[in-house]
């Protein structure tokens, strides 16, 4: 299955996020080309002019919003290949719910791991551009996990099941810390240089808060030791608690099986991979000093 060279439209006035996306796309051999706006009236003549594969567009736009550019788009009768990525500063539900009506393929909430947003755009793709034996191109229609709203209520059920207590605030950046981990299994390895700082920004808070917060959460689910935490980590030495990162590891291992059992396609499907076979291998155990990074 051949990917083809992907033409993309960013559609933000958010410089620096606009720079970093380029800086990241450049670098790629399946981005053809890279085409910016800064407002969503300049969309519409832009996909049409440079024939455009990819808009990557803010819902906060000057002119017109960008789920109302992505609604209109419908007019255009736009080949269905087109793919649609909205980008927000806010984790709104209505937001991100009016983004998916109008016909968002996916939604990333800021501040971007730019890396992720190329692997799911790369994904989506390869779903929808395809080259049968004749070689001509079909339109393949797969259930995509559309949104991180969506990503978010499966990880709430997941460490509801698995006893997290709800009235930590730990919870709540524990629930992040799994959503980064499935969309991008490399924050997991560097989980102080960016998966705290990322979670702190978004709250107003130290990345250090957050590390101990999310400790805090796991020793009081380890502590319960119900018969759903059990049986997810059976296949593991259960004589130490994990930390934060095996932790937040093997519940992204199975957010992403569960998933997938439920016909969803996602970008990584190997249940309880490494994070499995790693855990407990190491005599110098940390159960305080959670820094996993490498460099």
């Amino acid at each position: 299955m051949n990917l083809k060279k992907l033409k993309v439209l960013i559609a933000d006035n958010d410089t620096e996020c606009v720079d970093s996306l380029i800086r990241t796309f450049k670098t790629d051999s399946d981005i053809e080309s890279i085409y910016t706006v800064d407002d969503g009236e300049k969309v519409f003549k832009r996909i049409i002019k440079y024939n455009i594969d990819i808009l990557i567009i803010n819902t906060t736009l000057p002119e017109i919003d960008g789920i109302e550019v992505i609604d209109r788009l419908k007019e255009l009768n736009l080949d269905p290949e087109f793919i649609k990525i909205a980008i927000s500063n806010s984790s709104n539900d209505a937001i991100i719910n009016s983004a998916i009506d109008a016909g968002t393929d996916f939604f990333f909430v800021k501040p971007l791991n730019v890396g992720s947003v190329l692997k799911r755009i790369k994904y989506i793709a390869r779903n929808k551009f395809f080259s049968n034996k004749n070689n001509k191109r079909e339109y393949i229609r797969v259930r995509e996990v559309e949104s991180e709203y969506e990503i978010a209520a499966e990880t709430a059920n997941l460490i509801h099941q698995v006893g997290v207590p709800q009235h930590l605030i730990g919870y709540q950046y524990l629930k992040e810390a799994i959503c980064m981990g499935f969309n991008d299994d490399n924050t997991i390895k560097q989980i102080t240089k960016f998966t705290y700082p990322s979670i702190a920004k978004r709250h107003l808070t130290s990345a250090e808060k957050v590390e101990r917060s999310i400790r805090s959460a796991i020793e009081a689910t380890w502590a319960k030791d119900s018969e759903n935490l059990n049986l997810l980590f059976k296949q593991i030495r259960r004589a130490k608690r994990p930390t934060n990162s095996e932790f937040i590891a093997v519940l992204s291992d199975k957010l992403r099986y569960e998933l997938k059992e439920k016909g969803y396609n996602t970008t990584m499907m190997e249940f309880m991979g490494d994070s499995l076979k790693n855990y407990g291998k190491n005599e110098e155990h940390k159960q305080i000093d959670d820094d996993d990074d490498e460099d």
